[in-house]
């Protein structure tokens, strides 16, 4: 059972990037490309289907490795869903950025047992004015991070998929009248994908992320999904908020980034 609950949680996790992406299928490998947003990693990057032996490992790294910069690109991203031991990857040139994620997930119906905020309310963007108020959280809460000016493009490329995609909506979180979060639900066959979830830092550990889960998971919920899942920094402290709200560690992923 659990086996047959995480492929279908990894192949939601395809349709999720499929949202953005175009993909090439090779033996091995899914290549995803997002020919409207290039330098987003997150849309652009090479998925190992399967886990393969250390040498293998490296080798498949290093052609590509190769490739990218035959084509003058300034990255290379690969995943893959399970985690990897961080002496397989030592002495390349750059070193590698290296993440790993953890696959949380809840059952929509543990919704009752969180408490919403009393000055709180979270809207679907299903109005151009929701909407607005959605990109402007997404920009100040990522600005910091990402740069005004990318974290304004990402956003808007995103919005693209909002307007196109009924199984993909922004959820924007209120306190009174005034927009200081945002996140993302996709449902698809039963599964609820939770993503791109932020709280603008003045206004975090303060109950309103609970609030956002909460209402996910109730529409989750409402839609009859068996089962709702989020990826995080497994060494965030994200993850200790997740927990709190009833998610649990379900399996792993890694992410292996080099800055050309």
């Amino acid at each position: 059972m659990k086996v047959e609950l995480y492929e279908r949680i990894l192949e939601t996790e395809l349709k999720y990037v499929s949202c953005f992406s175009n993909c090439i299928k090779e033996q091995r490998s899914i290549t995803f490309k997002d020919s409207k947003l290039v330098d987003m990693y997150m849309h652009n990057f090479i998925l190992l289907k399967e886990s393969i032996k250390k040498d293998e490992l490296r080798s498949f790294i290093h052609n590509k490795l190769k490739e990218v910069q035959r084509e003058n690109k300034e990255y290379l991203h690969i995943m893959m869903n399970y985690s990897i031991q961080l002496h397989e990857l030592k002495n390349f040139i750059p070193e590698p950025q290296i993440t790993e994620y953890c696959y949380m997930v809840i059952t929509p119906k543990e919704f009752n047992k969180l408490k919403i905020k009393n000055d709180c309310y979270v809207r679907k963007a299903d109005t151009f004015e929701v909407l607005r108020d959605g990109i402007s959280a997404d920009v100040q809460a990522n600005k910091a991070t990402m740069g005004k000016e990318f974290a304004t493009k990402r956003i808007k490329r995103k919005s693209e998929e909002y307007k196109n995609n009924p199984n993909l909506n922004l959820y924007v979180c209120y306190k009174e009248d005034v927009p200081i979060g945002k996140c993302e639900l996709l449902i698809e066959d039963g599964i609820a994908k939770i993503e791109d979830f932020d709280i603008i830092e003045e206004y975090q550990k303060q109950g309103y992320g609970t609030s956002v889960v909460r209402k996910l998971l109730e529409q989750a919920y409402i839609e009859n999904v068996d089962i709702a899942y989020l990826i995080t920094d497994h060494f965030d402290t994200a993850k200790d908020m997740y927990k709190k709200c009833g998610f649990y560690i379900f399996g792993f992923k890694t992410s292996i980034l080099f800055n050309l």
